[in-house]
């Protein structure tokens, strides 16, 4: 291959070789006589949903189901809103301060990061609500008014 060879040195008859060691998030198997180098990643990674209204009904956008137990976690939440064939827009970051004990969610603190909306589209919102043990984010759109909303969020700790 190339990069950094792993033969070291050769006393000898015998060859010497380096060692080789997964360090965060990955992982060395051998198969054969190929080493192979795997990465699980690190961190959380972010998770993304989109819905279209096309009302002024409240419609989830999304559901955070991946809190962990008996912690409490910091999640940062993105929202953009764009209404079909226009230039109108929103967006919006949030950042929760949730805990979870024993299954049961509780919604600590809502920092509102950036709420930014076009004049055509402010009477939208965002909203979140805990569901059993699962926090759900609901969009609201217009009356008559095709929304497109897309979101990310990632749970930081």
């Amino acid at each position: 291959g190339v990069g950094q060879g792993v033969f070291k040195q050769k006393t000898g008859v015998d060859l010497e070789f380096y060692s080789l060691s997964g360090g965060s998030n990955t992982t060395l198997t051998l198969n054969g006589n190929t080493i192979v180098i795997d990465s699980t990643g690190g961190g959380s990674s972010r998770i993304e949903s989109s819905v279209t209204t096309t009302g002024n009904t409240p419609t989830e956008l999304e559901k955070i189901n991946t809190l962990t137990d008996n912690a409490t976690n910091i999640i940062e939440v993105y929202v953009k809103a764009y209404e079909s064939g226009a230039a109108e827009y929103g967006v919006w970051k949030r950042t929760l301060t949730v805990t979870k004990v024993s299954g049961t969610v509780v919604i600590r603190e809502e920092n509102a990061d950036v709420d930014k909306t076009s004049a055509g589209l402010n009477a939208n919102s965002i909203n979140f609500t805990v569901n059993g043990g699962d926090i759900d984010l609901d969009v609201t759109g217009i009356a008559a008014t095709t929304i497109n909303w897309e979101s990310a969020y990632e749970i930081i700790l």
